[in-house]
Parts: structure tokens; C-alpha cells; sequence
């Protein structure tokens, strides 16, 4: 029997398995939870980083920015920490993550913070698709390519077809993970693939497509300082986004939302 607890970070639905099971077992689990709960959109498994830090492996070990979000959360809400500022190491991204939660009625909180310390530029890869020039931004365990609806036209019906033809346009399915974003102002439309557990969702919400597409609004505005963005999702809800450039240099990328715990 597989114990999970549903996570939901601003309509990202993860489901978060707290007991913890071999990483070989990863695939397999996440497919019976997803084929059981069709309103999920991921799965996480919760490990022991040290004796103090906690550890979130996605099931396709991809970076996820919302069950990042998610899983500070839960942490809090069931005292595996002891304060509402505390660090948890997540799959796809080498060093720890700095994350900061506050119980709000029935609902949590939560920052976390990226402390990515390279400059704008290296996150940035143009490409060109179908003639035009597009951007890629690459953050670590996760990779998001943008398109302006202005440009390429969106397809709700469609988009998960499009997204892989793109993909294989731009030679990036052997990526271990990557979205195509379709954006209209400050609205996202995100299509994530996963390579290891071939999984292809247009997400409800996006964290990872949140903070990329805040570091990608702020190279386009050529910002150096603080950059602040609040991200529609597909689904309306709001992920904040913070970027904070010195000289070009991205020291701190922060998203934050709610998350609820009753689906």
C-alpha cells in the first residue's frame, strides 16, 4: 500500500508519497497514482536529505517549482521543521533551496528562493523555430522554450500535439525535461514533457514556467535590480515571481503562491 498525500499548489496538483521507496520504483508508483487520480499532474516522493534537511525527488527527477512550493508546505503543516524558514534539497538542482511559509486560514504560504548566482545570459538559448528567433531558458532540471501567442498561435485542443512537434522541431526530447510555454502579457500556457517517465501535461500551473518566464521577461527588458511579475496560469491563479539582478548577475530567483491541502 503506497501512502500519498494530495498537494495543491495554485492547481498544479502533485501527489507527494511520504514513505520512502526505492528510486527503481519510482516510474512504476507514479503511474498507478496518476492512472488512479486523473487530476494529478506529478508525483513526488519525500526523502531524508541529512539528519535536519528533507528531500522532494520528483518521479522523472526534474526540478518542479510548484511541488517544491508544495512540499515546504506539507513539511510545515505536519512540523517536520520547527520553524517557517528552512532549506530542502529537490531533484534537478544541485544546492539547497531556501524557503519561507505562513499558514493563511486553510491554505499555506510559501517562498522558495533559487540562489542561481550566473549571469541572465547563461539561462538564455535563442532558437529558431518555423523562421523565427524564440527563447529557450535554461534553469537546472527543467528547461522552458517561449512562444508569443502574438507569433504562434495557441491551440487548447491541440497543444499537447504541437508541443511535442516543437519539441522535435528544436531537437530537444532528449532533454530530461522541458516545456513550451505559449504567453499572451502576463498569462502562461505551459505544456511539460518529462523524459524518463514519457509524460506530456498542459499544466493548470506552472512554477518552474513561472520563475523561467520571469528571468526571460527580465532579459528582454535588459533589468538589472529587482524584477517582479505576477504569473496568471492556465487556470487563473497567481504565481509571484522575483528575480533579483545585480550587474547582470541573477542572485536570487523566488516564485510564491498558496497551497491547499482539500482538492
Amino acid at each position: 500500500m503506497i501512502e500519498y498525500e494530495l498537494l495543491n499548489p495554485s492547481g498544479n496538483v502533485t501527489a507527494l508519497v511520504t514513505k520512502d521507496v526505492p528510486r527503481e520504483k519510482y516510474i512504476e508508483i507514479s503511474n498507478e497514482i496518476m492512472n488512479n487520480n486523473p487530476n494529478v499532474e506529478q508525483v513526488g516522493f519525500l526523502k531524508k536529505y541529512s539528519d535536519t534537511i528533507f528531500r522532494l525527488e520528483m518521479a522523472g527527477l526534474e526540478f518542479c517549482g510548484n511541488a517544491s512550493r508544495a512540499f515546504a508546505c506539507f513539511l510545515a503543516k505536519e512540523k517536520y521543521v520547527s520553524s517557517n524558514k528552512f532549506e530542502i534539497s529537490v531533484s534537478g538542482y544541485d544546492s539547497l533551496i531556501e524557503c519561507n511559509v505562513e499558514k493563511k486560514g486553510n491554505e499555506f504560504f510559501s517562498t522558495i528562493d533559487l540562489k542561481l548566482k550566473e549571469p541572465i545570459n547563461n539561462f538564455i538559448e535563442k532558437k529558431i523555430l518555423d523562421g523565427q528567433e524564440v527563447f529557450m531558458v535554461k534553469l537546472p532540471g527543467i528547461s522552458h522554450v517561449f512562444l508569443d501567442i502574438k507569433k504562434f498561435k495557441f491551440d487548447k485542443d491541440n497543444c499537447k500535439k504541437e508541443a511535442k512537434e516543437i519539441l522535435n522541431k528544436l531537437n530537444l526530447l532528449d532533454l530530461a525535461a522541458v516545456g513550451v510555454i505559449w504567453y499572451e502579457k502576463k498569462q502562461i500556457h505551459p505544456v511539460v514533457y518529462v523524459k524518463d517517465i514519457d509524460s506530456l501535461f498542459y499544466e493548470n500551473s506552472c512554477g518552474s514556467g513561472s520563475m523561467a518566464f520571469g528571468i526571460y521577461q527580465s532579459y528582454l527588458k535588459n533589468s538589472d535590480g529587482l524584477f517582479d511579475c505576477n504569473v496568471v496560469q492556465k487556470n487563473k491563479e497567481i504565481v509571484g515571481v522575483n528575480i533579483d539582478l545585480n550587474k547582470k548577475i541573477i542572485n536570487s530567483a523566488k516564485i510564491c503562491g498558496f497551497t491547499k491541502f482539500t482538492l
